[in-house]
């Protein structure tokens, strides 16, 4: 869904100062309605639901569908 706050555009404009990144959307100009990891990255990582795995950069046990167990892991092994 098109994030309500930028329109879609994944910055805002600020009185004066420019533009900065959309803070609902972080810059990405989709938010999620189903639930709430379009708006935190990081909760697309982990879910309870699955069974526990190691993380395949840092070893760490997590339960999530992704290989990695945080988008810090996924970033560094990019």
């Amino acid at each position: 869904m098109i994030c309500p706050d930028c329109h879609g555009k994944g910055r805002i404009k600020l009185f004066r100062h420019g533009k900065m990144p959309c803070l609902e959307c972080n810059g990405s100009g989709i938010v999620s309605c189903c639930d709430d990891a379009g708006a935190r990255p990081a909760a697309a990582y982990r879910d309870p639901q699955f069974p526990e795995r190691a993380c395949d950069k840092c070893g760490e046990l997590y339960r999530g569908p992704a290989v990695y167990c945080s988008l810090r892991c996924a970033l560094a092994d990019a």
